[in-house]
């Protein structure tokens, strides 16, 4: 009951967030000084922060609830990394980090593939976001590898497997924090990441979200 409370606070806060999002989206197009520019990106990018938080505690609350439904739908895979990688390209370079991407084994430039678009979305976001908080330095690469698909030491002509890599030069875990760092609200306790914040549900919900789809 607790866990459908919450879900229904979220959803309920998520419709006017989308309208506070869209109106700055709005007034960006408008030509206006280089501070109100800096304004406006900043409270963009608190908002979809936000959002993003939202979305990860309602994912919870139907995770626990046994609700969580995961869709197959064919989508542009280029599409939807170059959509986060231009998300997370002026955070990272605002850093002086530079944002890498390549697809491996797309050698016939088809780029569509049958998964849950918007899930696929929310783990690369989470990741991509959490390579961006914890990086001060060098790089953050995305790797989108297809691979066949092999079942009993036989090819299955019908599925393809999906690798999502997201690397940076971020300071790394410990072997031991590494174990852990998938259970729900978990924040690790050093003070580079204490400094970073956030809900500790982000990673927790990238496996709970991989894991009906054939990830982990």
């Amino acid at each position: 009951a607790k866990s459908e409370q919450i879900g229904f606070l979220c959803h309920e806060l998520r419709n006017p967030l989308n309208g506070v999002i869209g109106n700055i989206s709005l007034l960006q197009e408008n030509k206006v000084g280089e501070e109100e520019e800096e304004l406006m990106h900043m409270t963009l990018q608190c908002c979809t922060q936000l959002m993003r938080i939202m979305n990860d505690v309602l994912d919870m609350s139907k995770v626990e609830a046994g609700k969580l439904q995961i869709e197959r739908i064919r989508f542009n895979m280029s599409d939807l990394v170059n959509t986060i990688v231009k998300q997370i390209r002026g955070a990272a370079q605002a850093k002086g980090v530079q944002v890498h991407l390549s697809f491996v084994g797309f050698d016939d430039g088809d780029f569509n593939v049958e998964s849950d678009p918007v899930r696929v979305q929310q783990v690369l976001w989470n990741f991509a976001w959490n390579a961006v908080k914890f990086t001060d330095e060098g790089s953050i690469s995305f790797k989108i590898e297809k691979k066949e698909c092999v079942k009993d030491g036989v090819v299955d002509p019908d599925m393809q497997i999906l690798k999502l890599s997201v690397s940076d030069t971020g300071p790394g875990l410990s072997a031991q924090t590494a174990k852990i760092l998938f259970q729900p609200y978990l924040e690790v306790q050093s003070v580079a990441f204490r400094e970073s914040g956030g809900t500790g549900l982000g990673l927790s919900i990238c496996k709970q979200l991989a894991e009906p789809m054939g990830g982990g």
